[in-house]
């Protein structure tokens, strides 16, 4: 019998520490599984080898299956692989009369659950586009669409699902002499969400903010102070400082909670994290400004989008089952609506 031919159509789906790999089935393969693979001295137990690398150069057999798809536990990969790490797959199958070679290299980027990678998003935007094999939209350029679409989701769901969608660790530093009491913000700061001072090692007092138009009230006269001398005590944000005031004394813990900014993204291995398997909203958006580049019809995509936010909004809803939607029922007992006007009753309830 022949040699087998390369298995075709060979493709990769990562997720929640695994990668799914899948194939078409090649005939001479089906029939014996007596090839040799590459670096072992005996005939493979499988009708296919699928082989993984971590760096592109060496690739090691992984398994050795006898139909055409093999899921891999990736996570052990170069002693245990992290989120974000890229890993290379082949697959080659095996018959009587030797092996064939192995399928073009496949790259995929390691990801958990609600993860993608940026690639992996360029890559289905460019195909909802209708542009992966066009070069009018540059590398750099999706990459652009991608992140401005990445940050308009993120803006979304901390709107909709409520400031606690995204709380980073919080920050902490100590007061000192310095006056003005400006104190730079963590460079990662996106929105502030609480400012707190300790009072003791386990409890925190929680700070207001002051508006300008009462700066001048902590200049004279109103500095009284009580227990851990926070009575009067605010902040205010300036540019990338958080001011305190009136001034503090040395030595007292503040700690802010805050909203992150979301990364940019810019290698392929990148992964958008965080955004709880939106990223079809990500795909979608960036295809349409790819589109509206090349001037083309973007009707079916804005609808599609359209149908992602009222989907989002409808979970953001649903979100918590301890505090479901309360609907108020305005028709009164009579079947009449408060309405006075309404001479009628209204259809079916």
């Amino acid at each position: 019998m022949p040699i087998p031919n390369v298995p075709a159509n060979v493709l990769i789906t990562p997720g929640n520490g695994r990668v799914f790999i899948s194939w078409d089935s090649v005939a001479a393969a089906t029939s014996a599984s007596t090839g040799v693979p590459l670096g072992s001295t005996g005939p493979s137990s499988g009708y296919y080898d699928v082989l993984r690398s971590d760096d592109g150069v060496t690739y090691s057999i992984i398994g050795s299956p006898r139909n055409t798809f093999y899921s891999d536990i990736a996570s052990t990969a170069a002693g245990g692989a992290s989120t974000g790490v890229v890993l290379r797959y082949r697959v080659r199958a095996n018959g009587d009369s030797g092996q064939s070679n192995g399928s073009e290299p496949i790259p995929t980027v390691l990801l958990n659950s609600g993860q993608a990678s940026l690639a992996g998003i360029r890559l289905a935007a460019q195909q909802r586009a209708d542009m992966v094999n066009s070069d009018f939209v540059t590398k750099q350029e999706w990459i652009d669409y991608i992140n401005h679409s990445y940050t308009e989701l993120y803006d979304l769901l901390i709107q909709v699902y409520g400031d606690e969608y995204y709380v980073a660790t919080p920050f902490t530093f100590n007061t000192d002499s310095r006056n003005p009491g400006l104190y730079d913000l963590p460079s990662n700061h996106y929105k502030l969400l609480g400012v707190e001072l300790s009072v003791n090692t386990n409890a925190w007092r929680t700070l207001t903010r002051y508006s300008f138009i009462n700066r001048n009230n902590y200049l004279f006269g109103n500095t009284s102070v009580s227990a851990a001398g926070i009575t009067n005590l605010k902040y205010r944000l300036i540019g990338n400082q958080i001011q305190l005031v009136p001034l503090p004394s040395g030595g007292q813990t503040i700690r802010l909670w805050f909203i992150p900014r979301p990364v940019f993204l810019q290698a392929d291995s990148d992964v958008l994290d965080g955004i709880s398997g939106w990223d079809e909203y990500v795909i979608v958006d960036s295809a349409i400004k790819a589109m509206q580049k090349e001037e083309s019809d973007i009707t079916i995509l804005m609808a599609q989008k359209q149908a992602l936010l009222q989907r989002i909004t409808a979970a953001a809803s649903n979100r918590d089952v301890g505090i479901p939607e309360q609907v108020s029922d305005i028709r009164g007992l009579t079947g009449y609506y408060s309405d006075e006007s309404e001479s009628e009753p209204r259809g079916g309830w």
